[in-house]
């Protein structure tokens, strides 16, 4: 018989990610990916790293405690929600000017969705008056510590500002120095803010609630009166003569005879009314006062709202439009912290894009590694199939034999013995070849050789950090948006960056960047081989 065709393999071998990378993309991996080492930073630096930033008028430097440090290390990526507000009203406690620092605090919470943009899940607690929006804070009191900027007295300060602002106590917390800010006052005299971030995602029941500040006045309010005042002897002669006159001219309109009225009836009527006058005319003699109107002031106690807490996302305090003081300061300091977070994440993104050839080069390693053992489980399986068929082929060979001996064994003329010798043979090599039909000839397997598609989600989340400005994420970065991680590494200004001429409508799909073939458990490659 015909031997069988040996089964063609058709595995499609995965291609190794072609998305080509753009030259700017490899010249930016080729920058220094070094944090800034500058701390202390005049107006001028402030205004040229951030040229779209208000500033406030009185501004002098600011010293950024965070530089050289990574974000993820001190402040969690995923907040949780940490605050809640309340109706419940705190008053307020009032304390005496001091010549110490101001100290601002930053209480962190999380947002409801965690799929949205990282800026929109971090919120900070600010306190509002509906109008405006400004940090809690408050001044240094010499019942802090004798020493206004030692670690121990700035925290007690904001433990105090907490408690007395949204009877938040945070005493146990771990709190940060986070950026110190220099201000020249109006006497001339300098005025430091010191903002400091608690560590509240550590408390063991969260969320924590926040009350509104309130303070109660005594005011004095407009209320009409009503007074008696005695009357004169003019206006009792008055009302005397009028009430005379008026009894008179009832008593007339009574003497009027009703056309068939008995003289009995008018009789009883009359004395009825005559009754009726002496009463009027005893209350009305009784009558020595009247009452007056009178316009006065009365004190009363009111509760009047100062602020009430309220969590604003990031991406929002970066886009206030107030002018005042503290909304000023709050957009500086959202500035600030996003600038901290450009720093964790532009180093992410350098440290991708710098091994990205690297790990395209050990991808193409292991899909030629694949090829290879691919086509020796095609040659091995060719080969298996074709030592089935000629088993197949001598089974059915001695199949033919045996029955063309038993064919030849009757015609030919043999003895009894001889014959039935021959048959006995013959029977034993039947019930063999039977029992071996029975055993079946196994089908040999090819050998899935697979691999797998593993991204990488820390170096994804770094990207998609810069891809913020549109209102869903889109899975690309602008030209200019992704230079502006040179911005946030320190390597140049933001006002250069903007002078350079680049297209805004290049795009740049970062995702392929971080998604890398692997090998599976099946592909029996040693690391070693794909490095």
């Amino acid at each position: 018989p015909k031997s069988a065709a040996v089964a063609p393999i058709a595995q499609k071998l995965a291609q190794p990610n072609s998305t080509p990378v753009p030259t700017w993309v490899t010249q930016l991996a080729q920058c220094s990916a070094g944090f800034f080492g500058q701390v202390d930073r005049p107006l001028l630096d402030l205004i040229n790293r951030h040229p779209k930033l208000p500033l406030s008028k009185q501004l002098v430097k600011a010293t950024f405690l965070f530089a050289g440090h990574i974000a993820s290390d001190t402040f969690p990526m995923d907040l949780p929600t940490t605050i809640t507000p309340n109706n419940e009203e705190l008053e307020r406690t009032p304390h005496p000017s001091t010549d110490g620092p101001t100290v601002r605090v930053l209480v962190m919470s999380g947002g409801v969705q965690p799929s949205d943009h990282l800026l929109n899940r971090h919120h900070w607690l600010l306190c509002t008056d509906g109008v405006t929006h400004w940090l809690p804070g408050a001044n240094w009191l010499p019942s802090d510590g004798e020493d206004p900027l030692s670690e121990a007295t700035l925290k007690a300060t904001a433990v105090r500002c907490l408690r007395e602002t949204f009877s938040l106590d945070l005493h146990h917390c771990k709190f940060h120095r986070f950026l110190d800010i220099c201000y020249a006052g109006e006497d001339g005299l300098r005025k430091d803010t010191i903002v400091m971030v608690p560590e509240i995602w550590t408390q063991s029941e969260l969320p924590l609630p926040v009350s509104k500040l309130v303070r109660k006045e005594e005011v004095l309010v407009p209320k009409v009166v009503t007074e008696s005042v005695p009357l004169t002897e003019e206006e009792l002669a008055e009302q005397h003569k009028a009430m005379e006159a008026a009894i008179e001219t009832q008593r007339a309109r009574a003497q009027q005879t009703i056309p068939g009225e008995r003289e009995s009836a008018h009789a009883t009527r009359m004395v009825e009314l005559e009754d009726r006058l002496s009463e009027l005319r005893n209350r009305i003699s009784s009558q020595t006062t009247r009452a007056v109107k009178k316009q006065t002031t009365v004190s009363k106690v009111i509760t009047k709202e100062l602020s009430r807490p309220l969590p604003v996302p990031l991406a929002k305090m970066l886009s206030l439009k107030g002018e005042t003081e503290g909304e000023l300061e709050v957009r500086f300091v959202a500035a600030t912290y996003e600038e901290l977070l450009r720093l964790e994440f532009g180093r992410k993104v350098f440290n991708a894009l710098k091994v990205y050839t690297a790990k395209r080069e050990q991808e193409a390693t292991l899909l030629n590694r694949k090829r290879k053992l691919m086509q020796e489980d095609s040659q091995a399986y060719k080969v298996a199939m074709e030592e089935r068929q000629v088993k197949i082929q001598k089974r059915q060979e001695k199949k033919r034999k045996l029955s063309a001996s038993a064919a030849d064994l009757k015609s030919k003329s043999m003895r009894e013995s001889e014959r039935a010798e021959q048959e006995l043979i013959r029977e034993e090599e039947r019930r063999q070849l039977s029992s071996s039909d029975e055993e079946e000839i196994p089908m040999p397997k090819l050998k899935q050789r697979q691999t797998k598609s593993e991204i990488d989600e820390e170096s994804l989340a770094a990207f998609k950090f810069f891809d913020y400005n549109r209102p869903v994420v889109s899975g690309s970065i602008r030209r200019t948006e992704c230079l502006a991680v040179l911005h946030s590494m320190g390597t140049c200004c933001q006002r250069e960056i903007q002078s350079l001429p680049v297209p805004a409508s290049e795009l740049f799909y970062y995702r392929p960047l971080c998604s890398f073939q692997v090998a599976d458990e099946n592909m029996e490659i040693d690391a070693s081989e794909t490095k």
